[in-house]
């Protein structure tokens, strides 16, 4: 499995309403598209719309690919186009999936969990991952849990975690070291 990531910064003065209405439009077609087990489309919004206020505009989007070929085909595919024309190319940012877990899917996500930790350049990095695979499994065991996504960024030796939750608590984010976001809509064709 492929971890892909990217985000747009958007001005503070941006109609974040713009960024909803085409997450409603154009979120239904990854539902069933081949090669993709999950994509959660994000926003932060300084106008609070989602329910809580953030310090930036931003929309962004975190995937779960089934392989690499199948990544990089949607990058040279019209539906990656399309949002390079609407708000610029994007750096994308890939990542290797250490573990991918859905736990409680009765009800949709509603607030995600973006967490980022350096490996130590004097340490192997297997035993950064083996940390992350046993905080992992800790998390399994939190209530509210949607998903957990565990992955190694080989390019700045990064690891990530992007967990999906049911309920929106930015106190949460802050105590878990990382960055929340607004889950508008997630699509998951792969179960």
């Amino acid at each position: 499995m492929l971890a892909m990531q990217y985000a747009f910064g958007l001005p503070n003065d941006y109609d974040m309403t713009h960024v909803r209405r085409r997450v409603a439009q154009r979120g239904p077609v990854f539902d069933t598209l081949p090669g993709l087990i999950q994509k959660s489309f994000l926003c932060n919004d300084r106008q609070g719309t989602g329910g809580w206020a953030s310090a930036i505009n931003q929309y962004a989007v975190f995937y779960v690919w089934e392989n690499a070929e199948v990544a990089q085909a949607f990058l040279a595919s019209e539906l990656f186009q399309a949002v390079c024309e609407a708000f610029g190319r994007p750096q994308v940012r890939l990542m290797t999936v250490l573990r991918f877990e859905r736990k409680e899917t009765s009800r949709p996500p509603g607030f995600a969990i973006h967490q980022t930790t350096a490996l130590a350049d004097t340490r192997p990095a297997v035993e950064g991952v083996e940390q992350e695979q046993a905080h992992g499994c800790g998390l399994l065991a939190s209530p509210g849990l949607f998903s957990l996504v565990s992955a190694l960024d080989p390019e700045r030796w990064e690891l990530v975690r992007f967990t999906l939750w049911h309920s929106p608590d930015l106190g949460m984010a802050r105590n878990h070291g990382g960055h929340g976001y607004e889950v508008l809509h997630l699509s998951a064709p792969i179960r």
